[in-house]
């Protein structure tokens, strides 16, 4: 068996010899080289002490070389999957740690909303708060306005109110009052011993414990107050009353009224026609 593989070797390294020579008359030295250290290397193999040597020296160093390297690879193996454990506790760890972190960040999401709404509260009532002293500053000089103008009114009425003037006379009193019967209604004529200020003249008439309000359209020429009655009103003895303001500065008073007719009654001389 060792000759047949003896004769193997030195065939193909021969032929590989033979391989070389023809790739040197070729010119292709790179391949020829290659060839020929093969070439030699199958011979030397052929070559009995030459595979004893491997049998004695070489396999026994590279089998315990190949055990050495086979046990580190073992070590190699056992640290990789130790480290894959490792890697996979830390990729947990840190899988854990980032859950961590995202709840951490939810809830400070939460926080800061809350803390927004809470800023956004905040400036709406500091809003409100700002609307409400600048309407209260408005509220305030609208009334200090209307003190004033109170003040104003006061400071009219009192004069006015002042030169208030109170009279009463009755019917039998001609120049005060006369009364003409007219178809339907009977139209009285008042002359008070002032002119009134338009508008301030407040009239009742009482006869029998009642008293009755004038009608508020009574016609007024200086201080001739004109006022109609129904036809059926029974004003004999019957008292007026009158209030009203001054009007200090017209002097056009008239002093006498008279019935002249049963429609006309004279003013200072001037005849006046009622229908």
């Amino acid at each position: 068996m060792i000759i047949a593989e003896q004769i193997v070797c030195w065939l193909v390294g021969t032929s590989l010899l033979v391989l070389t020579f023809r790739l040197i008359r070729q010119d292709r030295s790179r391949f020829a080289g290659a060839t020929f250290v093969l070439g030699m290397v199958i011979l030397l193999c052929g070559l009995g002490w030459v595979q004893g040597l491997a049998r004695t020296w070489i396999a026994p160093n590279v089998n315990s070389k190949l055990a050495v390297l086979g046990e580190q690879v073992d070590e190699v193996r056992a640290a990789t999957t130790r480290m894959q454990g490792e890697l996979s506790d830390h990729r947990i760890a840190l899988g854990n740690h980032q859950k961590e972190l995202e709840d951490q960040r939810r809830r400070l999401d939460c926080v800061q909303a809350d803390l927004s709404a809470e800023a956004c509260t905040v400036s709406n009532t500091v809003h409100q708060m700002a609307l409400v002293e600048s309407s209260l500053i408005v509220a305030q000089r609208n009334l200090i306005v209307a003190q004033e103008k109170l003040t104003d009114v006061e400071s009219l009425l009192n004069p006015l109110y002042s030169d208030s003037e109170d009279e009463v006379f009755s019917t039998s009193d001609t120049n005060k009052v006369v009364v003409l019967a007219l178809g339907g209604v009977q139209q009285a004529v008042f002359r008070l011993n002032y002119v009134p200020i338009p508008y301030t003249v407040q009239a009742m008439v009482s006869k029998s414990h009642t008293q009755t309000a004038l009608q508020p359209g009574m016609g007024q020429v200086a201080n001739i107050l004109l006022a109609k009655f129904f036809a059926d009103s029974d004003l004999n003895d019957a008292k007026f009353h009158f209030r009203y303001v001054k009007d200090s500065r017209n002097r056009m008073i008239a002093q006498r009224i008279v019935k002249v007719d049963t429609n006309a009654v004279s003013i200072d001389g001037t005849i006046q026609v009622f229908k």
